[in-house]
């Protein structure tokens, strides 16, 4: 298994998500990161300052070795127009996946078992704090 990661600008995320979803890769992690960049002097309300980081997306994906060269490629392609250091991809070797809350080696819960037993919990949680209010309430 690989794990790509792609640093990109904002405006390119769909374009990228689209033709990784042609690769039939849809799980997706994105997330907002400041990049180190060259000093660049801005302007905001007529103050001039200086930029140490640039705003960016960084997208992560997890896939099987097979797929990871097509997924790359498929980045490339959607990021042809892009200036130089607008985008930045790597690739990385992951030993394995392990799936928080199972039985080693059981099959990994839905994400609809995961959210019903996390609603049952934080019900339940709601449920002590009702009670401790009300014993609250006849104290007082």
């Amino acid at each position: 298994m690989k794990r790509v990661e792609a640093f990109v600008q904002a405006f390119q995320l769909q374009g990228v998500a689209d033709a990784l979803k042609s690769h039939d890769v849809t799980d997706l992690v994105v997330s907002e990161v400041l990049r180190s960049d060259e000093i660049r002097v801005r302007f905001y309300r007529g103050a001039e300052y200086a930029a140490h980081y640039a705003p960016a997306i960084k997208l992560e994906v997890v896939v099987a070795d097979e797929v990871a060269m097509p997924a790359v490629d498929a980045i490339v392609a959607a990021l042809r127009t892009a200036g130089a250091r607008d985008a930045q991809i790597t690739v990385a070797p992951v030993d394995g996946v392990v799936g928080i809350g199972c039985e080693p080696d059981a099959a990994p819960a839905s994400s609809t078992q995961v959210w019903r037993s996390r609603r049952r919990t934080r019900n339940s949680a709601d449920h002590q704090h009702a009670a401790a209010d009300e014993r609250w309430r006849d104290a007082v």
